[in-house]
């Protein structure tokens, strides 16, 4: 059940949930993980590295020269934080990468990493110009807990999606 200790974070919207915070099914624990983690990408303007709540500049300058005004952060790698086998993985990131190609021409691959190593980085992508509707669609469609979605201000924001 939730505590209090991510109110401010949703007050402030850096955590969304579609319908209210105490309605979601995650472990407090799993979402501070997700909180913790860093997002990051290649692009062609250098590496793009995502922290919840955090303005990132090089994705600021990225969505200006795509024309793009929203970044969606996704994975298709362990459904609901089930660990699956490798060759599990790599068949839904392709999916996914194939979904996120009728929706964006500006796709990054990335990894999802974990700062204290307590959890293997999980291959992911960096897709601009996807709404948060869209977004949060595609992530229940790849059965993730939670996406990492930027509108225009390029702060990245987690949102829950159980």
């Amino acid at each position: 059940m939730w505590t209090s200790q991510f109110a401010d974070l949703y007050q402030c919207q850096m955590i969304m949930l579609e319908k209210s915070l105490a309605q979601s099914t995650l472990p407090t624990h799993l979402i501070q993980n997700y909180l913790d983690a860093l997002y990051q990408a290649d692009s062609c303007l250098g590496k793009v590295t995502l922290v919840i709540g955090q303005y990132c500049d090089i994705l600021s300058r990225l969505m200006i020269a795509a024309k793009q005004s929203s970044a969606l952060f996704i994975t298709g790698c362990n459904p609901h934080s089930r660990l699956q086998c490798a060759q599990q993985n790599d068949l839904a990131q392709i999916r996914l990468h194939r979904e996120l190609m009728y929706y964006s021409t500006s796709i990054y691959s990335g990894e999802s990493s974990d700062p204290q190593n307590s959890w293997p980085p999980e291959s992911s992508y960096l897709a601009l110009g996807i709404d948060l509707l869209q977004s949060m669609q595609l992530g229940i469609r790849f059965k993730q807990n939670a996406i990492v979605w930027c509108n225009n201000d390029a702060i990245p924001r987690l949102i829950l999606l159980r």
